[in-house]
């Protein structure tokens, strides 16, 4: 199985799930249902005799003793790089290119001051970018996949093969910049019913935390955001008609430094 069709779920933001069945190739032959056979030693003949990728039909044996099937062999790699790079798992998004059938992302841990960058070409032919990073001075190495990468003053340059993933990491951590004051704004969404807050900061990377006051009460987180552009969303129906509420964003860098915007005053519910 092709490493685009797996390494989104390993690599991406959000939690792996692997259907059940997947890591011994079950594919069926007749929709969903005859998917979902027994991993145990089955006597459906049908069953026995349905194709499955990577591997021969099960005949009389025991999906549970099937260990060397390839998408078992590359979900266990995935598995293995989430283990040893922890920012794969919970670290930031930032997308640095996506264009046609390829799509360029870093996750950034900020605990542990680490970018990795990680690339998908979904084309059939090679990909070559250049990428701007959070680690401008490293040397970076791949980590996974088979494309090459090199460094410049430009950012980094990236050869990802067809249909594939390359993860690469650098040999330093993140660059530790300051960051401007964050301009904090307050609007309407303009693709939902909820009412939206945005921030813009200049350097970066940095985590943006969202809160409000209402009335003279107490400030009250609502979100944070690690990943540009920073937004929180509240629901209008939660704050009375016409009732004024003070928002503020306050920006962490890598380097430690806090900085906060000016407060925002506004009507989520108009």
């Amino acid at each position: 199985m092709p490493a685009p069709k797996l390494a989104p779920f390993y690599l991406l933001r959000g939690a792996p799930a692997v259907l059940y069945g997947d890591e011994v190739g079950m594919i069926g032959s007749g929709g969903d249902q005859q998917a979902r056979q027994d991993m145990f030693p089955t006597q459906v003949s049908d069953w026995q005799s349905q194709p499955r990728v990577g591997g021969p039909a099960v005949g009389t044996g025991s999906s549970l003793g099937i260990t060397d099937n390839p998408v078992e062999t590359r979900l266990r790699a995935l598995s293995a790089l989430r283990d040893t790079y922890p920012a794969l798992s919970t670290g930031a998004s930032v997308v640095r290119h996506a264009k046609d059938a390829v799509l360029v992302v870093s996750r950034i841990d900020f605990a542990r001051q680490q970018e990795i960058v990680v690339a998908f070409n979904n084309g059939d032919t090679a990909a070559h970018v250049t990428v701007a990073t959070a680690t401008p001075a490293a040397t970076w190495s791949a980590a996974f996949g088979s494309g090459t990468v090199s460094s410049t003053g430009a950012g980094l340059t990236l050869t990802i093969p067809p249909v594939s993933a390359v993860v690469v990491v650098p040999g330093t951590g993140l660059a530790r910049s300051g960051l401007g004051t964050p301009n904090l704004t307050a609007g309407s969404d303009d693709l939902t019913s909820l009412y939206r807050l945005g921030a813009t900061v200049d350097g970066g990377p940095a985590s943006v935390v969202f809160a409000i006051r209402r009335g003279k009460g107490s400030w009250r987180r609502v979100a944070i955001d690690d990943s540009a552009p920073y937004r929180a969303f509240l629901e209008p129906g939660r704050f009375e008609k016409h009732e004024r509420v003070t928002g503020v964003a306050v920006a962490e860098g890598t380097d430690g430094s806090v900085a906060a915007s000016s407060p925002v005053t506004f009507v989520p519910n108009p």
